[in-house]
């Protein structure tokens, strides 16, 4: 399977706008809102496809926002990419998700779909009954 082109075909990016607009979120660094983005839908989908095809695909800057801690002196940084290059993470997650998932272990939660922290607890819980 060519997984690349897989990636940046059109429908696999369309797949992925589609998760990147139900997660909502801001612009990046570019200042591309979601609604601009979508504004011109198949224009930018199509321009990002010949992009990564090309293999002139860069991604642009993370936009940094302060978020306070508790303590209000205190801030840590949430990094956000542009609303395209949030497109291309996902449309290369949609189609290397299923080749990195055989390689895991039963045991790994972490950054993975329908697991996580809560997992993993459950998981360690029943290991402890087991003995």
């Amino acid at each position: 399977m060519d997984y690349f082109s897989s990636i940046y075909s059109y429908e696999n990016l369309f797949l992925a706008w589609e998760r990147v607009k139900r997660n909502r979120g801001c612009a990046g660094s570019d200042g591309i809102t979601l609604y601009d983005f979508e504004r011109e839908l198949t224009e930018n989908l199509k321009e990002l496809s010949a992009s990564l095809s090309s293999q002139d695909y860069h991604p642009l800057p993370l936009c940094k926002f302060p978020v306070p801690k508790e303590n209000p002196n205190e801030f840590r940084y949430l990094s956000v990419p542009t609303v395209r290059d949030r497109i291309a993470q996902t449309a290369a997650y949609l189609v290397l998700k299923h080749v990195f998932e055989k390689e895991f272990e039963n045991s790994s939660h972490a950054y993975r779909e329908g697991r996580g922290v809560q997992t993993a607890i459950q998981n360690i819980m029943a290991l402890r009954k087991q003995g």
